[in-house]
């Protein structure tokens, strides 16, 4: 398992919104050998399950409409204020535009692998510090200040 998605796929596995991860490696699989093709089947569920965890809180919760693709712009939003770098951001993406446009993306040959794990290790301790609930009860209002005030051994 890649090291900086352990944290991302622990949170799934506890949950129970999905299976361990796949014989192929696919985090988001029905079959465990291919990756999720019916998309709007299953957003619904997810919806449903996203619906029924927060029933418990607020009578008529409803889930504001969203997208599959606002994950990855929530990620990219949330590792910029993570301070992690554009160009690291628009790798883990597999963005071709932007910083790799033109002619960088021609002699840019640089993977990013290590700076890529230790970006998607730090978005995976966010997310799991979101998830727990962490970030409510040292009264962080942003990810960014709850590892500025973290200490490191």
């Amino acid at each position: 398992m890649h090291r900086g998605m352990s944290a991302f796929h622990a949170i799934l596995e506890a949950r129970g919104l999905f299976g361990s991860v796949g014989a192929k490696g696919f985090v988001f699989t029905t079959t465990g050998h291919s990756p999720v093709g019916g998309y709007s089947r299953a957003k619904e569920r997810i919806d449903v399950v996203m619906e029924r965890l927060g029933a418990g809180k607020k009578q008529g919760n409803k889930i504001p409409p969203w997208r599959f693709h606002g994950l990855r712009r929530t990620m990219a939003t949330g590792m910029a204020r993570l301070k992690i770098p554009l160009p690291v951001i628009e790798k883990i993406l597999a963005h071709s535009s932007g910083t790799f446009a033109g002619i960088v993306g021609v002699y840019q040959l640089h993977s990013f692998a290590a700076e890529k794990a230790e970006a998607l290790e730090k978005w995976g301790n966010a997310v799991e510090k979101l998830v727990s609930g962490e970030i409510q009860k040292t009264g962080c209002r942003h990810v960014e200040q709850c590892f500025a005030s973290r200490k490191r051994g």
